[in-house]
């Protein structure tokens, strides 16, 4: 973890993380906010986290550390709920004595230590948000800035990302003057109208479409972007949408689309972005989703998946963006013994999920800045 160099931000709160902070973490010279509150994290706090001296968030509560406060000139700075709630063991300024007694649930806690907290969540968040998105479309080509996420939250400035990229494979083919049919944001209402089968590029985001996918829709396999966002469609995702391989964006996020993803993705895939956040998607990623070897960004997020840490994504060689938070993801992630795994990634969301266990750092290895 610690030859990150280029790491701002580590958000790993509410997982069920054990043992003790790893002196390495040290070595993160330039971190600004530092969060690892809501775990089973024991021991002394190492020495080597007074070298932090970016630091400008900490949340270290509801642990078990032990020991003495570090002092510096950062950790000087911090208030008592960066440290206190659970641990019971520390001691020193600004800890008051009993402040980490009796461990609180995380619904009892409540007060002004909240209301600081959000404040102080809520300015990190907007201030990543800006700087991430100066970077604009280029950010998930040549990541100036990882933010590496297994935290809480609603990342807003997730969604910009994807959406930027989404708008940079549109722009491109655009410029190649394909045909194109473009609804969105209208007051359509009942079926999915079906453009002529010449068409390239389909936009019919932002209406109230509530009926199922008809099947026709494959029947359009010049199709290279089909945006189907916000709207009320449900049943199942069609299976045939796997096999059109001009398909390079594929967008259908907050539906009501329930089942499983399709599993006829093939070798020949075109796809570069498959968004289906906030559906009722259920069981497992499909293998098969591995053929799609140009894919940057996969956001399966807020759905009922249930699965271990599928570590066969790895092996997609421009994967760039991983979102599977809000699933019933679970158990201990394992290390993988493979050196080119997630040649890629940049940005990983693993959120309010149910993995355990020690994170294998070794994963990542690959991320740069």
């Amino acid at each position: 973890m610690g030859d990150f160099i280029a790491l701002r931000v580590l958000n790993l709160p509410h997982n069920a993380l054990e043992g003790h902070i790893p002196p390495s973490l040290g070595s993160l010279s330039i971190v600004e906010s530092f969060d690892l509150s809501f775990n089973e994290l024991s021991r002394e706090m190492p020495q080597q986290l007074a070298s932090l001296t970016s630091l400008a968030f900490l949340n270290l509560s509801y642990n078990h550390l032990q020991g003495y406060i570090l002092q510096g000139s950062q950790f000087a700075t911090f208030e008592k709920y960066s440290y206190g709630g659970g641990n019971d063991g520390l001691r020193g300024f600004p800890v008051l004595k009993g402040y980490g007694n009796d461990r609180v649930s995380e619904t009892n806690y409540t007060g002004s230590t909240v209301d600081d907290q959000e404040s102080n969540s809520e300015f990190w968040s907007d201030f990543w948000k800006a700087a991430l998105m100066g970077y604009g479309s280029g950010l998930c080509i040549g990541l100036s800035i990882i933010y590496f996420m297994i935290s809480t939250g609603n990342p807003k400035w997730l969604a910009r990302i994807i959406k930027e990229l989404e708008y940079k494979i549109t722009v491109r083919r655009r410029k190649k003057q394909e045909s194109e049919r473009d609804l969105r944001s209208n007051l359509l209402q009942g079926s999915l109208p079906i453009p002529p089968s010449t068409t390239e590029i389909f936009f019919i985001s932002q209406n109230n479409l509530s009926r199922e996918i008809p099947s026709s829709i494959c029947n359009l396999t010049p199709l290279q972007i089909l945006n189907l966002a916000r709207n009320n469609l449900r049943g199942e995702i069609q299976r045939c949408l796997g096999n059109l391989t001009a398909l390079e964006l594929l967008n259908m996020r907050h539906n009501n689309l329930f089942g499983n993803l399709p599993t006829t993705f093939i070798n020949e895939s075109s796809l570069r972005s498959l968004n289906l956040l906030d559906n009722k998607l259920e069981e497992k990623i499909p293998r098969p989703l591995a053929n799609c070897k140009k894919l940057q960004v996969l956001d399966l997020a807020n759905k009922n998946l249930i699965d271990t840490f599928p570590m066969w994504l790895g092996t997609l060689p421009k994967l760039q963006v991983l979102s599977l938070r809000s699933n019933k993801f679970h158990g201990p992630i394992q290390p993988s013994e493979d050196e080119t795994i997630f040649p890629e990634l940049r940005i990983i969301d693993l959120s309010y999920n149910e993995f355990s266990g020690n994170f294998p750092m070794s994963l990542f290895q690959h991320m740069k800045p």
